[in-house]
């Protein structure tokens, strides 16, 4: 069970790096940014089920381009989302190994590992926009 455990913790870290570089590679983002955006879908109030109008009027006023970057912010809380779920496995594996083995101290390389993945992986939106420029501005 214990090698079970490694396997799939280093599993999620694979997955984890694998789906951030994937999603944010420059030919998703080229993809991305070719795509029509659904201005109603972000502005939608989640609450109600219904886009809200002062969201959707702002929205609108906004440059094409400056609209696809508003939903690639989404686009990378998403991503961000399911990279961070997948980092908390591993440190959970962790905690169930040494749970299991009564050693408290087997979590610690597992909690260390998370935490870099979560560092490394945290969300720069800034590089991330100026990559879409330079990508937007190619097309």
């Amino acid at each position: 069970m214990k090698i079970a455990l490694y396997a799939l913790a280093i599993l999620a870290a694979c997955a984890s790096l694998y789906l951030r570089k994937h999603f944010l590679s420059d030919q998703n983002l080229r993809r991305f940014l070719g795509n029509e955006i659904n201005l109603e879908e972000l502005a939608r109030d989640h609450g109600k089920n219904e886009p809200d109008s002062k969201k959707l009027e702002r929205l609108r006023s906004l440059s094409n381009f400056e609209q696809k970057i508003v939903s690639l912010m989404y686009y990378l809380q998403k991503i961000t989302f399911i990279t961070l779920f997948l980092n908390e496995i591993i440190v959970i594996i962790g905690f169930v190994l040494a749970f299991l083995s009564g050693d408290p101290g087997k979590i610690i390389p597992f909690g260390a590992v998370s935490l870099l993945l979560c560092i490394w992986m945290y969300p720069r939106s800034g590089k991330i926009t100026e990559r879409a420029r330079r990508l937007y501005s190619m097309q």
